[in-house]
């Protein structure tokens, strides 16, 4: 077989999953090298340790509060109250406030500097996230090209970076994004039971301790919508939002105590939201360097509007995603029928962050929603999903079309990763520290001396107290009902 076939296999192999057994080791050197370069670009968007995170919420926000957990572990000492009050939103109270991050691999913060766990905590939620889109290649057959494809779009798209680059990293919890709408899918595909519960509730707790209590929300309430659209299925739904909460108690019970310091902290303000839907459109392809606006007037800070993917990401969205979504909204084909009942819950978020939809949320009075003032940040699940169902109907196109066809897509895929790795290195950290460095950082932290400062406070350890209580319990009654599940399932199986 000469070079010329060779080549022509090797391309087919790419874009055809059955042919993929063609070159025995082609996947797994593909996808390795599609893991290691995300890997690479992550860890040169944050300057691999050699650029000090001291400026805008680096500084302002979470450095001191992941300060506060290295010296718990250094000193031995609960971290119960921070002297870093500034951080925490004039409160000392460290597990008051829901956005504080308490997640496992802290633990690690004994042993290595600041700047070293934020890398691997990066690097971390970014190999969450791509074993999350493995599930999807899987589920659906993607090729190499379009997991790619979705990779990099769903790792390295504006809204993701821009946050990262202004400090934001209890957005951690967007990486686990593609876990949950496994389970979704799921969800309408096949019948849920207390072990598809218990998976939904732990994802969602690990997402609360991860910080990210914005993206909690967000979920919850688009489970909430798609279990009104599953009516049938509505007691499992409403049962995985139920104890999801439930099982976050322990990080969640605390603020609730603490119920004035967010209204005087004014959650009552004004929102942060897309003045009109064409703006979503005009941040996926506007251009704005650190430092800058884009070309139109934006009412809030950059990053809380940006969605940047590029001009050839933006046709590919609409051309895979929203127009065949609009088109096949009523086929009877099994993916429509499965990302159809997506369709509303997405819609209501997306709805939510337009104008002052959202004030009918903070109308109802309930606590939970006025942590959300920058509610135009929430229009990512919906974009997330998006992304999705556009990569899946480019696979179902690539299965009908011709293979002359292939090198045209090949060259698209090259300039959409062309420019989101053009938005990267304009964003990584160096540049927006350079741009933000002194007009952001609000105070200067001593972080070299201990930040515990505990003291007497009865009603905010109750609090903790009732919430790990509450945690433990339900922890318990979700292994043991999915064990049950489980147990039950295997007893059917050897009986036929």
């Amino acid at each position: 077989m000469g070079l010329y076939q060779i080549s022509k296999k090797i391309i087919v192999s790419l874009f055809e999953p059955e042919r993929e057994q063609d070159f025995r080791f082609l996947p797994f050197i593909w996808l390795g090298g599609v893991y290691f370069l995300g890997i690479f670009l992550w860890g040169y968007f944050l300057g691999w340790r050699l650029v000090p995170f001291d400026y805008s919420d680096w500084v302002n926000i979470n450095l001191p509060r992941l300060d506060v957990i290295r010296d718990a572990l250094y000193y031995g000492q609960l971290p119960l109250h921070s002297k870093y009050i500034i951080s925490l939103h004039g409160i000392d109270r460290f597990f008051a406030l829901p956005d504080v991050i308490t997640t496992p691999q802290m633990v690690l913060l004994r042993f290595v500097s600041l700047q070293t766990y934020i890398l691997f905590d990066v690097f971390f939620f970014f190999s969450l996230g791509f074993a999350g889109l493995l599930w999807f290649r899987r589920h659906y057959k993607l090729s190499l090209i379009a997991f790619s494809l979705l990779v990099g779009l769903f790792s390295f798209n504006g809204h993701i970076l821009v946050h990262y680059a202004v400090g934001h990293i209890t957005w951690a919890g967007y990486f686990l994004f593609p876990a949950f709408f496994a389970l979704m899918i799921k969800f309408v595909e096949e019948p849920p039971d207390w072990r598809w519960v218990a998976k939904v509730s732990f994802l969602m707790f690990y997402m609360v301790l991860a910080g990210s209590e914005h993206h909690f929300l967000w979920l919850l309430m688009f489970m909430g919508v798609l279990s009104v659209v599953e009516f049938r299925k509505f007691f499992w739904g409403f049962a995985a939002m139920v104890f999801s909460g439930l099982l976050s108690a322990v990080r969640l019970l605390p603020p609730a105590f603490s119920t004035s310091n967010f209204y005087s902290m004014g959650m009552k303000g004004p929102l942060s939201s897309y003045s009109s839907i064409d703006i979503p459109l005009k941040m996926m392809i506007s251009y704005s360097a650190p430092g800058q606006n884009a070309y139109f007037q934006l009412p809030w800070l950059y990053w809380e509007y940006t969605l940047f993917i590029g001009l050839a990401a933006t046709i590919f969205l609409f051309s895979f995603g929203l127009l065949p979504g609009l088109w096949n909204l009523f086929k009877a084909n099994a993916l429509s029928r499965t990302f159809r009942k997506f369709l509303l819950p997405g819609l209501f978020l997306f709805i939510l962050s337009i104008g002052k939809n959202y004030e009918m949320l903070r109308a109802t009075g309930i606590t939970i929603f006025y942590g959300e003032r920058a509610v135009s940040r929430m229009i990512i699940v919906p974009f997330v999903l998006l992304m999705i169902y556009a990569t899946v109907n480019l696979q179902q196109w690539f299965n009908t079309h011709s293979k002359k066809f292939y090198i045209l897509v090949g060259l698209s895929s090259v300039v959409i990763f062309y420019q989101l790795v053009d938005d990267l290195i304009v964003w990584q950290v160096k540049n927006a520290r350079e741009a933000f460095g002194k007009e952001f950082i609000d105070v200067n932290y001593d972080l070299a001396l201990n930040s515990i400062t505990n003291h007497s406070d009865p009603v905010y350890f109750m609090a903790l107290g009732v919430g790990l209580a509450i945690t433990l319990a339900v922890s318990i009654f979700l292994i043991w009902q999915a064990q049950r599940k489980a147990r039950h399932n295997q007893a059917c199986a050897a009986l036929k």
